[in-house]
């Protein structure tokens, strides 16, 4: 947002841009936001120490189901243990606006920071142990299976966690939009080709119907155009007005499989009303998309742009004894209350109207995805989406957007929206 104090939602997660790189040429964005992401694709094309090479190639000539090289790379844990926190945080600034208050202090936000990056390690530390005892468990694929190579496992992915942070926080400061939300979205685009190509192979062959081609296509193009008539109706309304936040869909996501675990626990997830693109699954998930978009959207940050005050000097007037100055601070006071009841009721509009746009989108792909290979899942499409304009929004030199910190920072500054 510029120069202007930035909202708490605008804040958590890696760095949403300073006054350093408020200064930074777009040429000079592109070039750091193209070099973070070749860096992070050559990571995750090196195999981890200790993987043999040729089993990895002969595993992957074989076709095996789940493992790729980016399975079994340097950042095979990609932004996920950063993923993981920022939820935790952003959880707590929904339901706790204690929490939020303490969290738009500045020096509060740093110390977040540091503890959210901390906690990502920890948990780093704990999924790589996981990995290294997972890959033991593929015949010939570890040279030398055991406790110094789960280590070295461990070792190795908590310092790439570390590598992904500081990527992302350079690309959040001097490249294109923010660079969690590039990071993590990254391997989705990626993935868009070989799977389109595969989905074309098949309709040739007559495995998919026209339907199916005709509704992925459609979904998409819908979404694209809800999402960025909403960005653009933003742009148009009060300051603070909400973006498309990604949170409300990956929120939903996290506390519905969460839901659904228990639900389902003990008996046969294909029979359950709460499995995957059944209606017990869809219903909760549309809630709670709603019940999070609109606590996201609604409740603007404290001394935000958007919370007029009454003028310093009306208070003054009126303990100076002067009728006319009291009526007229009283005056003020009620147009400044005015105003802010009007803008909180656009951000209500605009939330409500978000919440719809993503439910629809998250919905439709849950359900798409039984019938088409090439559905994109709801809650990536709007974060794709989302990041999209977030670099376009740098590039063509929006003033909120100018810090580079822009729509899609962190949990909360993810303000991916």
């Amino acid at each position: 947002m510029g120069n202007k104090a930035m909202s708490a939602r605008d804040k958590i997660g890696p760095t949403a841009g300073d006054a350093t790189g408020d200064t930074v040429a777009v040429t000079t964005r592109i070039a750091v936001t193209l070099a973070v992401l070749l860096v992070y694709v050559l990571g995750r094309n090196i195999p981890l120490p200790g993987i043999d090479p040729a089993a990895i190639a002969a595993l992957l000539r074989s076709g095996s189901p789940g493992l790729g090289l980016e399975r079994v790379s340097l950042l095979s844990l990609g932004v996920v243990p950063l993923l993981s926190t920022y939820v935790l945080a952003e959880t707590l600034r929904l339901v706790s606006p204690a929490f939020a208050r303490w969290q738009a202090v500045p020096a509060n936000d740093r110390r977040l920071q540091r503890w959210l990056r901390g906690l990502a390690l920890l948990m780093a530390a704990l999924q790589a142990w996981g990995v290294g005892v997972a890959l033991e468990g593929i015949e010939r694929v570890v040279t030398a299976p055991g406790w110094p190579f789960r280590i070295g496992v461990m070792a190795t992915l908590v310092a790439a966690t570390a590598v992904v942070s500081w990527l992302a926080d350079a690309a959040s400061r001097y490249g294109l939009g923010n660079g969690f939300w590039l990071l993590a979205a990254l391997p989705v685009v990626a993935e868009t080709v070989p799977r389109a190509s595969e989905a074309l192979a098949m309709y040739r062959m007559g495995a998919i119907g026209d339907g199916a081609v005709i509704a992925s296509a459609a979904f998409i193009a819908l979404s694209v155009a809800a999402l960025v008539r909403l960005d653009r109706a933003r742009h148009a309304t009060v300051a603070d007005a909400p973006r498309v936040s990604v949170w409300p869909p990956f929120l939903a996501y996290t506390a519905g499989g969460w839901i659904a675990a228990w639900a389902i626990a003990g008996g046969d997830p294909r029979q359950s009303w709460m499995a995957a693109g059944q209606p017990g699954h869809l219903l909760l998930l549309a809630l709670l998309i709603g019940v999070f978009a609109l606590r996201d959207g609604a409740t603007p940050a404290p001394g935000s742009a958007s919370a007029p005050t009454a003028p310093a000097g009306g208070q003054a007037a009126a303990a100076m004894g002067s009728v006319a100055a009291a009526a007229a601070a009283r005056a003020a006071s009620s147009a400044a209350a005015a105003e802010v009841a009007r803008q909180r009721g656009v951000r209500l509009r605009l939330a409500g109207l978000v919440a719809l746009v993503q439910i629809a989108i998250c919905v439709a792909g849950e359900l798409l995805q039984a019938a088409s290979p090439f559905a994109i899942p709801g809650m990536w499409l709007i974060a794709v989406v989302a990041v999209a304009l977030g670099v376009l929004d740098v590039v063509r030199r929006d003033p909120e957007a100018a810090s580079g910190a822009d729509p899609a920072s962190g949990p909360g500054s993810t303000q991916v929206q």
